[in-house]
């Protein structure tokens, strides 16, 4: 049995499934007396069976899961989806090869702190999905409305995590400052703390010219 979301009859809820059997069960019949608002949201369901509820085996016969369609288990996480890179050693060599790493060499594949990235919550799609062919730089540079800028704070003592140290909350402050022409006007910005300036340097020598949001 496993916890699944799914659309049946235009809605989607949160259901007890039998991939074996090819049946699912509705969560008033998995857990009786369950809230409304809780059988239609799965960070609900298992917030509710953290607090020690259970799953009984359901009495009724089930219905068709081919009648139904499965949805992504959580479709709208409140908050980024966190992964883990280069979480097997394999991975960690193969990726190591791609040209995508040119810091890293084989002495050096295996991190020695886990590799943690975001995806945004509107990455999330279902199992049977379609994954969009999004256009490329050309195009998104032509569909922009215009550029600004952030304090990108980073909590160093975080660093050898690599991305965590950026991942605290209100750590990208935006600012009020326009910069229409970023790509083509030489800015000189700095960081620092406490008034303590660390970096200073030119937009013109930025690794990456085209990052904007």
């Amino acid at each position: 049995m496993k916890l699944a979301t799914i659309l049946h009859a235009g809605k989607a809820t949160v259901a007890l499934v039998d991939p074996v059997k090819g049946l699912h069960w509705s969560l008033d019949e998995a857990m009786p007396g369950l809230p409304p608002r809780i059988a239609d949201a799965m960070l609900a369901v298992i917030v509710h069976l953290g607090k020690g509820s259970s799953l009984a085996t359901p009495g009724a016969s089930g219905h068709a899961l081919e009648g139904a369609k499965l949805l992504a288990r959580i479709p709208a996480a409140p908050h980024n989806v966190m992964c883990v890179g280069k979480n097997y050693r394999a991975h960690a060599h193969e990726f190591t090869k791609s040209g995508f790493d040119a810091d890293v060499t084989a002495a050096n594949a295996i991190p020695r702190h886990p590799i943690i990235f975001t995806k945004p919550s509107s990455a999330i799609a279902g199992p049977h999905d379609d994954i969009p062919l999004w256009p490329g730089l050309d195009q998104a540079m032509a569909d922009l409305f215009g550029y600004t800028t952030t304090n990108d704070v980073t909590a160093r003592d975080m660093a050898a995590l690599r991305t965590p140290g950026k991942m605290v909350i209100r750590f990208s402050a935006l600012t009020m400052e326009d910069a229409p022409a970023l790509l083509d006007v030489a800015t000189r910005y700095a960081e620092g703390l406490d008034g303590d300036v660390r970096r200073s340097r030119n937009s013109r020598r930025s690794r990456s010219r085209s990052t904007c949001c």
